[in-house]
């Protein structure tokens, strides 16, 4: 048998958005917005069962922004983002992040422009 993986789909994303939290154990997200808009960082895992390593899709035709470092959310929670710059997230692209508990940090591990990472 094949290993399924879990994905959720929140709420479209209709504002910026500081400390998202679209569910703590599923790898996979898959996500619209409304409009353009940034998100400054993403719920830490906190314990057992929680995802590590995340991917996040955009479904919709709205590009998604993640901020380096946004102080708008708190510490643990911040994207470190190579290059300290902003990451667009265009329509059906995808990036998977690695939890880095020694900074408390999420990394940016790899950058798709498929949602089929």
């Amino acid at each position: 048998l094949y290993n399924i993986p879990t994905v959720v789909t929140p709420n479209t994303l209709t504002g910026d958005t500081n400390n998202w939290n679209p569910g703590l154990s599923q790898k996979y997200i898959k996500v619209s917005a409304t409009s353009t808009y940034t998100i400054t960082g993403l719920v830490a895992p906190t314990g057992v069962g929680d995802a590590y390593e995340r991917v996040i899709i955009n479904t919709g035709v709205n590009t998604i922004i993640l901020a380096h470092e946004n102080t708008n959310s708190t510490a643990s929670n911040r994207f470190l983002i190579s290059g300290g710059d902003f990451l667009d997230i265009l329509e059906e692209q995808a990036v998977c992040l690695l939890y880095d508990t020694d900074v408390s940090r999420w990394r940016t591990l790899y950058f798709s422009n498929s949602p089929y990472v």
